[in-house]
């Protein structure tokens, strides 16, 4: 309840009826600010009136005025203390819900005008308690010959604040007599002001309302504020009758213009007041002023100077009493141009937000989503703009979801899930890059970040290039703590459960890249990782980025080359990740070189800080390993692949190796010289004891490089020779294998 309420409430039981009726009043009528009806306790008006204002002839007669209200509010109409010359019969002062209210007139006789208010008071229901009140002006014309200039609600002018950019501006004429407009320069009384004109109204007779056109040039003067006297002078009278006021035409630059790129179809052109509320705190200032919206966005101009800050436009208030709420968040700064750019406004979603992760652009529901995936499309790249996604969203409704973002208009922004979910996705493409969101990619001063999400549904592509969350990520883009649940069945190669490839547009010899980043993912597809073409991967498809502190969960089922449990094809760094839980590779004779972590590594691959925790089957496994599938030097002057600082654990097909199934004849000799791999091992038990699968010309080169340990060993830090159990690993001495201080399980390995 409100405070006025408040107060009354605590007279109502030593106050009779009339007297708390005469101090409502009192009290109301002092809160009465532009004839509206205040202090509702909701905020919002709960009786309208169809005008505040009656101008009336000298004649005796009946008006009537609408009153609007629910059925649950009553009222009652008071005529103002000493008023005798219009009345409301005693049986229509009260009533409930709308109402037609007759006001009776009696016949002037003075010579003069006279004036007076009809105040309506509404109450809640039978109650005594006063929730707002309107004020009606009247003004009844004299026998003498009179003009008055007054706004919509009665209320005499003096002065009109117009447009810099021209325009229309109303008022109202008050008169008995014939009358004329004319308009000089204030400056030059002499010289008509020729930049303004008559629009309404067609006869100058009586009372009217007015409307003058302002020249749509707009005011040339770059320092000073134009202005003229509008005269409105009667005819055909005996002795001079005129009334007048002054129009003010603000100018180019002598206050603060806010720009808000791209709005359209929110504001409207015309003047109005401009409700800025400082922030953090503050009184709120409401500032006289106009809207302009062109081709590009909009513009609010401010008659007045505002001092430097921080602010939100709340609210914009035209003549017409139309009201928008904005909710902006605007910089006011001092500038040559005046002008000061408004925090960024999304015409998709029609709101503010975005430019920090503060106040982001917020996405609460699928066609919201929907609206962000049209934009992008369209090419608007959201490029640094942060959104934040509010809840957990449903895609049913989309038989066929398109991917926010492609080659073509690529996503720049930052989406945040903020640890929400998309359920429901579906996606049936033979397009690259498929994927919740397509493309990514962000600037060499704002990466384009994904983070925070799970994705349930199911993605199908023949595209190179997809992934269930991300199709592509291009350079600086990071995705992090992201975890896929969606099944997913890529027969177009190069494709994740979360990313399909990270690599920039650059040749492949080059393409590796520092500022790709896929981090804390997990794919937990229940199908695991299905793909009938190469270089497929339960976290990402290909690789020139970096994947770390990233794991798969699940099977990894391959038809052709090349399956990884975390990466397919690795050609840059792969480190602190791992396949864990009941895991089968399960190769048809088509199918080789797939490993437990990585499907193939070449160029500058490396696979460091990892384990395979589970159990591998496969009708090729001659070709398949537990860390890598196969590696490759595909340049003999190359030194940096490396295999480091991993482990393995569980029931191994026999023809399977530990480290690589496959070195593809590359050139690796048997002094490993062209690489480096040191800090394996694995327990044993696992019904092998070779490194490398039954590839001819690769088990020699593999031998002896890592160490088998007993079961107790396995979970013994000691064991671990070399290993950084200070920053990376961490274990259970006795009850668990190592595992990552930064990235534990779910269960830990055992």
């Amino acid at each position: 309840m409100n405070l006025l309420s408040t107060k009354i409430g605590t007279m109502k039981q030593t106050i009779s009826p009339i007297g708390l009726l005469i101090i409502a009043i009192f009290l109301l009528v002092g809160c009465v600010k532009e004839n509206k009806l205040l202090l509702t306790e909701f905020g919002e008006p709960t009786l309208k009136l169809s005008t505040n204002f009656v101008d009336k002839d000298i004649t005796q007669a009946t008006v009537n005025i609408d009153i609007t209200t629910p059925s649950n509010i009553t009222w009652k109409a008071t005529v103002q203390t000493g008023i005798d010359w219009f009345s409301i019969a005693s049986d229509k002062q009260t009533g409930a819900g709308s109402f037609s209210l007759p006001i009776d007139f009696q016949e002037n006789i003075d010579l003069a005008p006279r004036e007076g208010n009809i105040f309506i008071i509404g109450y809640r229901g039978d109650s005594n308690e006063p929730i707002g009140v309107s004020k009606i002006k009247i003004i009844q014309a004299g026998r003498a010959p009179f003009i008055k200039l007054v706004n919509a609600d009665g209320d005499e002018i003096s002065e009109l604040n117009v447009s810099r950019m021209g325009g229309n501006s109303g008022f109202r004429i008050v008169s008995n007599i014939d009358w004329k407009f004319s308009f000089s320069e204030i400056s030059t009384p002499e010289t008509p002001a020729t930049w303004l004109s008559a629009v309404s109204p067609a006869n100058s007779q009586g009372s009217k309302g007015a409307s003058i056109s302002i020249n749509a040039t707009g005011n040339p003067s770059y320092d000073n504020p134009r202005s003229a006297k509008l005269l409105v002078e009667g005819v055909n009278v005996t002795s001079p009758v005129q009334a007048s006021l002054t129009v003010k035409q603000a100018t180019r630059i002598d206050a603060q213009s806010i720009r808000i790129v791209g709005m359209s179809g929110i504001l409207k052109d015309g003047q109005a007041n401009i409700t800025l509320e400082p922030q953090p705190s503050g009184s709120a200032l409401i500032m006289p002023g106009e809207v302009n919206v062109d081709g590009s966005g909009t513009s609010i101009l401010l008659y007045e100077n505002v001092a430097v800050g921080n602010y939100v436009i709340k609210t914009v208030k035209y003549t017409d009493a139309t009201s928008v709420d904005i909710g902006g968040f605007v910089n006011i700064i001092a500038s040559s141009d005046h002008i000061s750019p408004s925090e960024h406004w999304d015409n998709a979603l029609k709101m503010f937000g975005g430019d920090s992760p503060a106040r982001p652009i917020t996405i609460a529901n699928a066609t919201q989503l929907k609206l962000i995936a049209d934009a992008v499309n369209s090419g608007n790249t959201y490029e640094g703009i942060f959104l934040k996604q509010t809840s957990d969203i449903s895609l049913a409704e989309f038989s066929n979801w398109i991917p926010i973002g492609s080659t073509t208009n690529r996503f720049k922004g930052i989406y945040d899930g903020n640890n929400k979910m998309i359920t429901d996705l579906t996606i049936t493409s033979t397009a690259a890059n498929a994927g919740f969101i397509g493309f990514i990619e962000g600037t060499a001063t704002l990466n384009a970040e994904v983070k925070n999400l799970s994705v349930y549904g199911t993605v199908t592509s023949s595209g190179a290039g997809s992934g269930c969350i991300v199709g592509r990520a291009n350079n600086y883009s990071l995705i992090s703590h992201c975890n896929n649940y969606a099944t997913f069945a890529f027969t177009g190669g190069q494709s994740g459960g979360v990313v399909g490839t990270c690599a920039s547009d650059l040749a492949v010899n080059v393409n590796r890249k520092d500022n790709i980043l896929v981090e804390y993912c997990i794919n937990k597809s229940t199908n695991g990782v299905v793909g009938a073409k190469n270089d497929n991967g339960g976290v990402v498809g290909l690789n020139y980025g970096t994947v770390r502190y990233c794991a798969h969960e699940g099977n990894i089922k391959s038809t052709i080359m090349r399956m990884g449990g975390v990466v397919g094809a690795n050609y840059a760094v792969v480190e602190r990740c791992y396949t864990s839980g009941v895991v089968a590779l399960e190769n048809v004779t088509t199918a080789y070189n797939s490993g437990g972590l990585l499907g193939f590594g070449s160029q500058y691959s490396i696979l460091r800080d990892s384990y395979f925790c589970g159990d591998m089957s496969g009708l090729n496994e001659n070709r398949a390993a537990a860390l890598v599938g196969q590696y490759s030097n595909q340049n003999s002057g190359q030194t940096s692949i490396e295999i480091r600082n991993c482990y393995i654990v569980g029931v191994l097909s026999t023809n399977a190796g530990f480290i690589v199934g496959n070195n593809n004849g590359y050139g690796w000799n048997t002094s490993l010289t062209n690489g480096k791999i040191t800090g394996i091992y694995h327990e044993e038990g696992a019904s092998i004891t070779k490194n490398s699968g039954n590839e001819a010309g690769s088990i020699a080169q593999y031998a002896g490089v890592s160490e088998t340990l007993s079961p107790t060993n396995m979970k013994l830090k000691a064991s671990f020779v070399g290993w950084d159990f200070d920053t990376i690993w961490t274990i259970d001495e006795t009850s668990s294998y190592p595992y990552f201080k930064e990235f534990a399980p779910p269960i830990k390995p055992h």
